[in-house]
């Protein structure tokens, strides 16, 4: 696990005695950052166990030093911290954070200050258990006025005053564009912010006037660097995460744009491929540029900082799981792109921990989250779903015994229509044919709680599933041919949550067959972050069997189940290859698929542009039809005047068994349907002969989209859809 450290507190010369003086001169807190580089171990005590010599090195092509200073070995195993800020490292045991100085090679090994946190409070629909990042607004917890933040994955945002109460501030941030961000605390402003996933917008809060409700800055991108099209396109294939960096020196703030790409052939390690810095003035203008002068910008997995390096200027210097290097602004490209190894660490978990030491903070290396969410603007024909009144006559006729065998619809929510008993409050359940923009109301009664934000979490042939207390259970409640006078609901064994996961938010599920009550149908659970969850329902003594994904690439992947291989796929975040798992010989070693992208389409500067300032997700999906297999990337942005999604592009991969990946603007005869739920396709024989279409359904917006002409979309803005899914026919 790699920490950043940022700013040391004022150095003192009694705290310099186990160090090698010769690397840390006694001007070391005006001079060049280091690296943490682990412990060595040299023993045990009774108060922290096995302990060892923390290991420091200036920069990563520098060899290490052992120090005399004796740390807990366990904070450099894996997930020993969960995060750092200004010299205090973060540990997260049972429900409770603790801030301590061990690893600030400054701070007393014989009386360290270990700082615990108020008991965490999980908001309703949140987690705990997965830590982002952690930030604090002043060196030192002990300090009145601190503030310390914690973002985890997902929605919650934590702040508290440790030297003040006793007691959290949690916000649930509704936006999701903000569930992966990194936050950091501006001493300008001083208030915690954090960019949305593509960096369109800035979030801030503070434990005052904003709340909930964040102050939101909007973005003008200006002065994108000149690339040629191979360049582009390389970007497109990369991970990105956005990091914001304030200059306390000069009162500058920064947007880091870090694009990195997973190198199969150095064993699956992370590469930077470039950066991208912008200077963003009070307006909201983000402006390209190559010099920042003689400051130098530092980059993990937390918090980043900024100093002044007269004699290294212009650097972004950064650290990754097993890697680490320096970039000149000037060249845009890394200079160092280092592996950096634990083989002469044999405690530290691979990799081993290193970081950066400087002045005055430090931060973390935490698990890797990157989305690789990229889009690009296509003409869009903007079409309002016309309000209809219900019309109960059509009933009968719309949803005939036969009509699961020619055309999917989409849930579209549920009018109120009294209580029972069983359900609670009902509603008569709506429904559109994706062919029209018509909601037409049925006489199926669905219990209204299912149609609230989180009823459900996900859905795969016409099932739904629902989260309550530990226990996930499938019902086809809102399969307008499925009886609403004896539903069908099937409850899953309690979930089992492994070491540093979560099981609270699901990305998606999937099914192997149309039915849980079949005897070899698996459920595949994917749950935000590492775990992957399957089961058989139908077996006797059912049990999950968890997977834990060490690859940060599939973190935040959609699940789908292949019928032709048998087993069950994600592609990794920046789409580039496939991991795929099942209950037999790939339980734990995944089958991984490199992917070759070739015949990528030609595009302009702006459409690039617009494509790297817009979010992206993957998605698998095959054609039993024709059994083809496809990836479809799916672009997206959100609409400065109303806050909804829109839809600008996709692109679709025609991928062999071998691996390529082939640019497509033709899938023949067949249709693909995207949205919440499991992707699937259907022959054109299902849509009465329109080919060749995507077909998609989001939160706030749905339509459709020629394969053949990505850049002509029929887009249909909605009010919130909280349980967005297509209910197929059955596709067995």
């Amino acid at each position: 696990m790699s920490l950043l450290l940022s700013k040391l507190s004022s150095l003192k010369t009694p705290a310099l005695r186990h160090l090698t003086t010769r690397f840390f001169s006694t001007s070391f807190s005006q001079t060049f950052p280091c690296f943490i580089a682990g412990a060595q171990h040299c023993g045990s005590n009774l108060r922290d166990g096995d302990v060892g010599n923390l290991k420091i090195y200036k920069n990563p092509s520098d060899g290490y030093i052992v120090t005399e200073k004796k740390i807990p070995m366990k904070l450099v195993e894996e997930m020993g911290t969960i995060g750092a800020s200004n010299g205090w490292v973060a540990t997260l045991n049972d429900g409770v954070v603790c801030l301590q100085d061990d690893l600030n090679p400054n701070a007393s090994d014989i009386d360290p200050k270990r700082i615990s946190l108020p008991p965490l409070v999980t908001l309703p629909h949140c987690q705990t258990q997965i830590v982002t990042n952690v930030a604090m607004s002043s060196s030192s917890p002990e300090d009145d006025d601190c503030v310390v933040a914690i973002k985890f994955l997902g929605s919650q945002l934590s702040l508290c005053r440790p030297a003040r109460s006793f007691e959290w501030t949690n916000i649930k941030i509704t936006d999701p564009s903000f569930f992966s961000s990194r936050v950091m605390y501006s001493k300008r402003d001083e208030m915690f912010s954090m960019p949305a996933s593509r960096a369109t917008y800035i979030g801030s809060w503070n434990l005052g006037e904003h709340g909930d409700t964040p102050k939101i800055q909007k973005l003008r991108f200006q002065e994108f660097p000149e690339l040629v099209q191979s360049e582009w396109k390389l970007l497109d294939l990369c991970s990105k995460s956005e990091h914001l960096v304030e200059s306390r020196l000069t009162g500058e703030t920064f947007l880091v744009k870090w694009y990195t790409k997973r190198c199969i052939r150095w064993k699956g390690r992370m590469l930077t491929q470039r950066f991208m810095v912008f200077k963003i003035d009070e307006d909201g203008n983000a402006v390209f540029t190559s010099d920042i002068g003689d400051l130098c910008i530092f980059l993990s997995e937390a918090e980043p900082f900024c100093v002044r390096a007269p004699k290294s200027p212009n650097r972004v210097f950064f650290l990754g799981h097993d890697y680490s290097g320096v970039v000149n602004l000037h060249d845009y490209y890394p200079s160092i792109n280092g592996f950096v190894s634990s083989a002469n660490n044999s405690h530290a978990s691979p990799p081993a921990l290193e970081a950066f030491f400087s002045e005055t903070a430090y931060a973390r290396k935490a698990t890797v989250l990157f989305f690789s969410l990229m889009g690009f603007r296509s003409l869009i024909l903007q079409c309002l779903i016309t309000t209809v009144i219900p019309q109960r006559g059509l009933t009968a006729r719309f949803f005939s015994s036969s009509l699961s065998y020619k055309l999917p619809c989409r849930t579209m929510g549920a009018k109120h229509c009294g209580t029972t008993v069983r359900d609670g409050d009902i509603g008569n359940l709506e429904v559109s044919n994706y062919g029209f923009d018509a909601i037409f109301a049925t006489e199926k009664k669905v219990p209204m709680e299912l149609l609230k934000e989180m009823g459900t979490v996900g859905s795969s042939h016409g099932w739904v599933a629902t989260l309550k207390d530990g226990v996930l259970s499938l019902q086809d409640d809102l399969n307008p041919n499925a009886s609403d006078i004896n539903p069908k609901r099937i409850s899953l064994p309690p979930l089992v949550t492994l070491p540093h996961c979560q099981t609270q938010i699901v990305t998606n599920i999937a099914m192997s067959s149309s039915c849980p009550e079949d005897e070899d149908c698996i459920v595949a659970v994917k749950f935000l972050g590492p775990q992957l969850s399957l089961c058989r329902p139908a077996r006797r003594n059912s049990e999950w069997t968890n997977i834990k994904i060490t690859d940060s690439s599939f973190f935040n992947s959609h699940v789908m189940y292949s019928k032709r291989d048998e087993m069950f796929s994600m592609p990794s975040s920046e789409g580039d290859y496939i991991g795929s798992w099942d209950i037999g010989e790939h339980f734990h070693n995944r089958k991984v698929q490199k992917l070759r992208f070739r015949n990528l389409p030609e595009l302009v500067k702006t459409e690039w542009e617009l494509l790297d300032s817009c979010c992206r997700s993957e998605h698998l999906v095959e054609s039993r039809s024709t059994g083809e297999t496809f990836l479809v990337k799916w672009y997206t942005k959100r609409n400065s005047d109303n806050g909804k999604m829109k839809t600008e592009r996709f692109m679709v991969f025609n991928i062999d068994q071998e691996g390529n990946a082939d640019y497509t603007t033709d899938i023949g005869e067949i249709c693909i349907f995207l949205s919440k739920d499991e992707s699937f396709c259907l022959p054109a024989s299902f849509d009465d002969g329109y080919d060749n279409y995507i077909n998609f359904f989001g939160i706030d917006h749905c339509g459709s989209a020629t394969v053949s002409n990505c850049f002509l979309l029929i887009e249909y803005s909605s009010s919130s859809i909280t349980a967005p899914y297509w209910i197929p026919p059955n596709l067995d």
